[in-house]
């Protein structure tokens, strides 16, 4: 799997520093799961957007969700 570090920063919302040191110093599998994790954080938070009836910023963390899933997706080797 071949992912750059600013395809991951692009994905997930880095608001601290700290986000933001551990992704440009993250290995490529540690980046993949800090993606996973970045999906399942935007699936959480679409859950609680919609029980609040919040529908366009449910929109908004499923596309983002959709977004690393389709970067994780397109990341894969397929040769082995």
């Amino acid at each position: 799997m071949s992912m750059s570090y600013a395809t991951a920063q692009s994905y997930l919302e880095l608001d601290n520093s700290y986000q933001q040191e551990r992704v440009e110093q993250a290995s490529p599998l540690e980046l993949t799961c800090l993606l996973y994790e970045g999906a399942i954080q935007a699936i959480e938070q679409a859950e609680v957007f919609l029980r609040r009836g919040e529908i366009l910023a449910r929109g908004r963390a499923i596309t983002r969700a959709q977004g690393i899933v389709a970067e994780l997706n397109s990341a894969l080797d397929r040769t082995k």
